[in-house]
């Protein structure tokens, strides 16, 4: 773990570590991959696969008591023990749980795509597309609900992230870096399910806290 950590020293500080547990403060997009470099670290020194490691982040201000911030991070983590059918091989952050596995470099791609494009200076993408991609995600998670009262789900989550998306691009005309990232997230969200949209809508989050900072 020291040597982990010794890649993010700016950044990151273990606070504890004992057992199968392990909390640290820092900066919380550094945190995110320090997360994801234990788990790897973890992977490798096992070297199985039936035994894995969930974690969990709680983003709070500078000034937020360190012992709440660690509830709302055990709270978090005990949500991705419970994901998909409690593999614990989870990591939550911004209300959601993704399979380390499956799932954390799809999200991780497409938040560093959405960030580089939204804060290259030339391109300038703006980022209302991030936004959009969130509020049109949430419909989705709506629709779970509805589904357990029994009432109709709303579609239109589909059509109109087809039309912004082609709209998005054509403002973008003679770029390739968005007209591309517009074709390529046509492919995923509309293509490819709705665990998709729930996935780029977390990496739309994550690019835009990126860019707040």
């Amino acid at each position: 773990l020291n040597t982990i950590r010794e890649k993010y020293k700016d950044d990151v500080n273990i606070l504890y570590s004992g057992g199968d547990d392990v909390f640290a403060v820092g900066q919380w997009h550094q945190l995110i991959l320090f997360a994801a470099d234990i788990r790897s670290g973890f992977k490798r020194f096992v070297g199985r696969e039936d035994i894995a490691v969930s974690g969990g982040l709680a983003i709070v201000r500078d000034k937020y008591p360190i012992a709440k911030a660690a509830e709302l991070s055990g709270e978090a983590e005990e949500k991705a023990k419970k994901f998909n059918s409690g593999e614990k091989d989870a990591f939550n952050f911004f209300g959601e749980s993704i399979s380390w596995k499956n799932e954390y470099e799809f999200v991780k791609g497409w938040a560093d795509k959405f960030y580089a494009l939204c804060a290259d200076k030339k391109i300038n993408m703006s980022r209302s597309i991030l936004h959009k991609l969130n509020r049109y995600a949430m419909i989705i998670k709506e629709n779970s609900g509805k589904i357990h009262r029994g009432e109709k789900k709303d579609l239109s989550y589909y059509w109109n992230t087809a039309y912004y998306l082609t709209r998005f691009a054509q403002r973008y005309s003679g770029c390739d870096e968005v007209w591309n990232l517009c074709k390529e997230l046509k492919d995923d969200i509309l293509m490819k399910g709705n665990r998709n949209y729930v996935l780029i809508a977390i990496a739309a989050r994550w690019a835009e806290l990126r860019l707040r900072d």
